[in-house]
């Protein structure tokens, strides 16, 4: 269910014309909604998330981004998402400390083009810092190319 909610988001995403509430109340319930150019809280209704923010275009009430955070429970791999999503692209990290993050661009699905991109903060197993197709996704990132 968390790829087929991605996948989701993607395509919603991908509107020409959608305003920030309409895309939070697809993800589901709006908890805080301070309006402007703050982010809109959702408490998602696929619960393999725990919260979602869907964050302003400045300066409008279209959608920009979506970032998701998984719940505890929730398992999901890089694998798995390059199985739906297709390639993706290592980001280069500027700090050592930093989170290792990829992004998936170009993303065609059944139903055509997706206008969005996908980016995916991910964790190494310990010792297992060179298979990132088996690291861990923790969050993700839907971004509007639009």
């Amino acid at each position: 269910m968390v790829i087929e909610t991605i996948r989701k988001i993607c395509l919603t995403l991908s509107a020409p014309s959608l305003t920030a509430g309409e895309a939070a109340a697809f993800i589901g319930e709006i908890v805080e909604d301070p309006g402007e150019s703050l982010p809109i809280t959702v408490r998602p209704s696929d619960s393999a998330f725990s919260l979602a923010e869907v964050v302003r275009r400045f300066g409008t009430n279209e959608p920009s981004y979506v970032e998701l955070s998984l719940s505890g429970t929730s398992t999901l791999s890089v694998r798995e998402l390059a199985e739906v999503f297709d390639k993706y692209t290592e980001l280069l990290r500027l700090h050592p400390s930093k989170s290792t993050r990829i992004i998936f661009q170009d993303i065609n699905l059944e139903e055509g083009p997706c206008n969005s991109a996908i980016i995916a903060e991910v964790k190494f197993a310990p010792g297992d810092e060179r298979d990132i197709d088996r690291a861990a996704v923790t969050s993700v990132t839907v971004r509007r190319n639009i």
